[in-house]
């Protein structure tokens, strides 16, 4: 063997050992290798704790302003859909942007707490730590799934809440949901809840077992690579208009906050909402056709519809230069 080659060769094997002594010190599964960590293992992230859960959560504005509470879709996502609604601190309000418990960077839990009532008190308790007082009212600005959390707050607190801005809502009821996933999955395998339907089905089903219930970076890692990189492809009849960012999926809620709500119908007081609605929905998601429109808002009295063309989905990303004037003329009445 000449030098040279000997020389290649010993290098080659540091390498294999420095890799190999990496991986007995490290493992893959390790915190933070897979996906972002969440606010239990990064001090340094904006936090709060409310009802015994800790929250990826902060708020933009001055103290005292009309406050705007923001609530991504999913469930599972985080706050990153909706980041660019920041612009409205300067515009006089206090805007709340946080990931929703088990979502996001927020703290994770075991499905036994990731129930109806227990995300109804979450976001009850964060209006109460945002406001000034219990008397307070905020406006609520939510998308997707988060639309859907808006509009079951609303039917449960109305007194709470002075100003709603809903974009695309899946469904209100179990059966305009169910109705929702089926045209949806018709033109992608797996966006939002019908990831919960098809992919998170496959690996978090008690048959499957393919983690424990403890493994949320695994789940977390998985419904990124599998059912939620469809996020990166706004589901629509046409192609992509772009998509929307995501740090970390909370796979657990995805799954389990639907198993544990198999029936819901969230629209039996919102006859009693008088103060104005504003609905957004989008020209390219086939979901949403005149039928399902007419269900998704009728079932408020006084509600304003607005369509954004060009875009699917990921209207409030890719069509947020088209929807923030008429959210801002919206705020000033309210």
């Amino acid at each position: 063997m000449s030098k040279s080659h000997s020389t290649f060769f010993l290098f080659l094997l540091l390498c294999l050992a420095t890799i190999m002594t990496a991986c007995q010190r490290e493992s893959i599964t390790d915190p933070g290798h897979l996906v972002p960590l969440t606010v239990d293992e990064n001090p340094d992230l904006p936090a709060i704790e409310i009802n015994g859960t800790r929250l990826h959560a902060w708020a933009l504005g001055e103290v005292g302003n009309p406050v705007i509470i923001t609530l991504h879709g999913g469930p599972g996502g985080d706050h990153m859909e909706l980041q660019k609604f920041e612009v409205l601190a300067d515009s006089g309000y206090r805007v709340v942007f946080w990931d929703q418990r088990s979502a996001g960077l927020s703290r994770r839990h075991n499905p036994d707490v990731l129930t109806e009532s227990m995300y109804l008190e979450d976001l009850k308790q964060l209006i109460d730590y945002y406001t000034q007082s219990p008397e307070e009212k905020v406006i609520l600005l939510g998308h997707s799934w988060g639309a859907m959390y808006a509009t079951m707050f609303v039917n449960t607190y109305p007194e709470r809440v002075k100003g709603l801005i809903l974009s695309e809502p899946g469904g209100f009821t179990n059966t305009s949901m169910l109705d929702y996933v089926k045209r949806t999955q018709a033109i992608s395998l797996t966006p939002e809840w019908s990831n919960d339907l098809v992919w998170m089905e496959q690996v978090m089903s008690p048959s499957a077992k393919w983690f424990s219930t403890e493994d949320h970076e695994l789940f977390d890692y998985q419904y990124l690579i599998g059912a939620g990189i469809t996020l990166q492809q706004s589901f629509s009849d046409k192609e992509s208009t772009g998509g929307y960012p995501v740090q970390r999926f909370g796979a657990m809620v995805g799954y389990h906050l639907r198993n544990n709500t198999p029936y819901f119908d969230w629209t039996t007081r919102l006859d009693q909402y008088t103060s104005p609605v504003l609905f957004f929905y989008s020209e390219l998601n086939p979901g949403y056709n005149q039928e399902h429109l007419k269900t998704m808002t009728e079932v408020y009295p006084n509600i304003t519809i607005h369509r954004i063309d060009n875009v699917g989905h990921d209207l409030m990303v890719n069509g947020f230069d088209s929807v923030l004037p008429i959210v801002t003329d919206y705020l000033k009445h309210r």
